[in-house]
């Protein structure tokens, strides 16, 4: 028997018989058969992604990986992805239908899928008291100041800044932030 040539997924490759060797006493009956290459199958992972907190609506990028490299899918044919506002972890999920889809070549076919993380973290702030003086004996405490470095996106924060208590001539009063 002989195989039709090809190594792509194919329902229908034809296997025929050849004979050889002392056939003129017999009649013989060849046939055909069918041969089928299926798609190999595959595991599709939503690659982790983190982000810093904007205030605003971010989505990940959809990045995958695929457990056989080289495998390509249409381009938008494979959607894997979280949207979030807040600093906390979101799920990267695939969309439905995406089980059972084939790459470009139609030899490879999605099995099973793999969520990932998109994670948001918090945006760093830092919120500093500035130096301040006063002259002994003469005058209250000045209003206390601070410097906000950071991203703040229009949140607001309630904070105070507070001296450490006394009023002797002194270089080094800690003023902190609460």
């Amino acid at each position: 028997s002989v195989r039709e040539s090809g190594e792509d997924v194919k329902a229908d490759y034809k296997i025929t018989v050849t004979l050889a060797g002392n056939t003129e006493n017999y009649t013989i009956t060849t046939g055909e058969a069918k041969f089928a290459i299926k798609p190999a199958k595959v595991t599709l992972t939503a690659v982790d992604e983190t982000t810093t907190y904007n205030g605003t609506e971010q989505s990940s990028s959809g990045a995958y990986t695929c457990s056989v490299s080289g495998v390509e899918f249409a381009d938008g044919e494979i959607v894997a992805v979280a949207k979030g506002t807040d600093a906390k972890d979101y799920p990267i999920t695939f969309a439905d239908g995406t089980v059972g889809k084939k790459d470009k070549t139609g030899n490879y076919e999605v099995e099973k899928v793999e969520p990932g993380t998109f994670t948001i973290e918090p945006a760093k702030v830092t919120i500093t008291p500035n130096d301040n003086s006063k002259i002994y004996g003469t005058q209250p405490d000045p209003t206390l100041t601070e410097t906000v470095t950071g991203t703040i996106y229009n949140n607001e924060f309630t904070y105070t800044s507070v001296r450490e208590s006394g009023e002797d001539v002194k270089a080094d009063y800690k003023i902190t932030v609460t």
